[in-house]
């Protein structure tokens, strides 16, 4: 019976052993994925007809067309002169728009960058318009796998018509112009930006791996708390700041920043014994987090042309906790279990913490050199 004991013991410790590299290699291999992408249309309803601007990192428009012809990581003016014509013609074959069964032809575009580095497309698709109008949009199926588009329609009022989330399996918006249109409900709003907070952690491998290296030390469940606690709070601090623009730190700096501290956790896993003060380091690192949530909420336009952002935010920032809270119930069981054998603190924490060190590193070196 103690054979068998000792025998089921070490076919367990081997499962968690397993499950443990399985995390920090699936973490260390996903360095190479990328995030599907962001943009955001508004379509604004006037006496010349429907306006709609486009708004998409350029990153996003590379799938459409070349930009960054000599391949340094920026797009200079040059650059962006000579793709025009392209663009210009990404812009007239963005959307189709309908009044009824009518097809509406776009009659003027317009192509520039705006400040934030974002490409901006403005196309005007001229009316009076009456009876169903319908938006579809043409480039989902041309864009990275999981692209969704955040479509909001609004009156001369400025008021909200219509708002959805497009994707490649569900790309068109239809409402009616006669008669009273209701605004869509804020439960719908709700829901996409609380399912977008949730993806945003489940891709977001920078993330996860940062949260792994705070939860590889063990620690008791209080620790384990107060580490969750502050990394919550700060981020959420500087995830509201930055998406009402009271502060503006560019992704050049932002994602960098995000790679060391990937890299920092690692070393400091490898090379500190004491980590009673640690819920300050996730507190600190979790301000430059923060920053980087907000990025994907600037991408939507979320605080832009007159729109709310509490409901955005809020259940943006849910979804952030639901996902990271849950991979912590995941990671947690298995690294205290591992803990208990003397090999895990010796040999397989500071392993997988070398696999954060190395994959902090090529995300850093991927962010400023390559």
């Amino acid at each position: 019976m103690c054979k068998k004991a000792i025998t089921t013991l070490g076919v367990n410790y081997r499962w968690y052993r397993f499950i443990f590299f399985l995390s920090c290699f699936g973490c260390a291999v996903s360095v190479f994925a990328h995030d599907p992408g962001l943009s955001v249309v508004t379509a604004r309803l006037n006496d010349r007809g429907v306006q709609i601007q486009l708004a998409m990192s350029p990153t996003d428009v590379q799938f459409l067309t070349p930009l960054d012809a000599n391949h340094d990581g920026t797009i200079s003016v040059d650059e962006l002169i000579a793709a025009q014509p392209s663009l210009t013609r990404i812009a007239r074959e963005a959307f189709v728009v309908k009044e009824d069964s009518r097809n509406i032809s776009v009659t003027e575009v317009s192509v520039r960058r705006d400040p934030t580095g974002a490409i901006q497309f403005e196309m005007l698709y001229p009316g009076p318009l009456a009876g169903q109008l319908a938006i579809h949009s043409e480039m989902l199926n041309r864009l990275a796998r999981g692209h969704r588009q955040f479509l909001t329609v609004r009156d001369q009022e400025n008021k909200l018509l219509a708002q959805e989330m497009l994707d490649a399996t569900y790309d068109s918006c239809t409402l009616a112009l006669t008669g009273k249109v209701s605004p869509p409900a804020a439960q719908h709003s709700f829901k996409e930006f609380l399912v977008l907070g949730v993806m945003h952690i489940a891709t977001g491998y920078d993330h996860i791996l940062f949260l792994l290296g705070l939860l590889l030390v063990g620690g008791s469940f209080k620790s384990a708390l107060k580490i969750i606690t502050a990394f919550t709070v700060a981020h959420s601090l500087t995830l509201a700041l930055a998406t009402m623009n009271l502060i503006n730190i560019p992704p050049s700096i932002i994602e960098p920043l995000i790679a060391v501290s990937i890299i920092y956790v690692g070393v400091e896993n490898i090379l500190r014994q004491n980590m009673d003060q640690r819920w300050l380091l996730a507190f600190g690192f979790g301000l430059v987090h923060g920053c980087g949530f907000a990025t994907a909420l600037r991408d939507l336009g979320v605080g832009s042309n007159g729109g709310s952002i509490f409901v955005p935010l809020f259940s943006f920032n849910l979804g952030v906790e639901i996902c990271q809270m849950t991979l912590a119930a995941l990671f947690l069981p298995v690294i205290w279990k591992l803990r208990e054998r003397p090999q895990f603190v010796l040999r397989l924490m500071p392993a997988g913490s070398g696999v954060i060190v190395v994959a902090g590193t090529w995300w850093l070196l991927q962010r400023t050199i390559f």
